[in-house]
C-alpha cells in the first residue's frame, strides 16, 4: 500500500528508452510518491489526459492495489484508460468515440434524446467501442510489466473494473 500524502511531487523530465518507462508518456514512482511526466513524449494538449490516467493509479495505490500483481495492475489500467485515453470526448483517439461524445444527453424518448431504436443502437455501438479501446490500452499497458499476460489479466478484471467509478462517487 502507498499511503496518500498531503503532497505528490510532479516531475517533468526526458524519459529513458529502458524498462517500464520505455514507451510511457508518464508514470507513477514511489518512494517518494511522484508523477513523472515525460517531457520528450508529451505535448501540452495531452497533459490533462495523462494526469487523469496517472492520478487514477495514485488513487488505486491508496486502495491497496499491488501493481506487482497482474490483475491489480490490469484493474487500475482499465479504470485509467476508461477515464483518460478512451473517454468520450471530442478529441478521442477514434472518430467514432468522438461521435459518442456528441450524442444528445437525453435517453431514448426523453426530450433531446435520440428516438428509441437509434438510441439503443448508438448506445450499444458506443459501449462496444469504449470496451474495445479500454481492453486494448489496458492490455498493452499491463503487458509492459507482465509480458504476454496483459490481455488475460484485463479480461479477468474487466467488468468489475469498468463498474468501479471511485473516487467520482465521493
Amino acid at each position: 500500500m502507498v499511503p496518500l500524502t498531503p503532497s505528490i511531487s510532479c516531475i517533468c523530465r526526458p524519459c529513458t528508452s529502458l524498462g517500464p518507462e520505455a514507451s510511457a508518456r508518464a508514470f507513477v514512482q514511489a518512494p517518494p510518491l511522484s508523477l513523472v511526466l515525460c517531457s520528450d513524449r508529451l505535448s501540452p494538449p495531452e497533459i490533462p489526459e495523462v494526469l487523469v490516467h496517472e492520478l487514477t493509479h495514485v488513487f488505486d495505490l491508496s486502495r491497496n492495489l499491488d501493481f506487482g500483481v497482474c490483475e491489480d495492475l490490469a484493474f487500475s489500467e482499465v479504470r485509467a484508460a476508461r477515464d483518460a485515453e478512451c473517454a468520450f470526448r471530442a478529441s478521442a483517439p477514434h472518430p467514432l468515440l468522438a461521435a459518442c461524445a456528441a450524442l444528445p444527453p437525453g435517453g431514448a424518448g426523453e426530450p433531446g434524446g435520440l428516438p428509441p431504436p437509434l438510441a439503443g443502437a448508438a448506445g450499444a455501438l458506443c459501449k462496444h467501442l469504449l470496451g474495445r479501446c479500454v481492453r486494448g490500452k489496458a492490455g498493452r499497458a499491463t503487458d509492459i510489466l507482465f509480458p504476454g499476460e496483459g490481455g488475460g489479466c484485463v479480461a479477468r478484471v474487466f467488468e468489475r473494473a469498468m463498474g468501479d467509478v471511485e473516487p467520482r462517487e465521493i
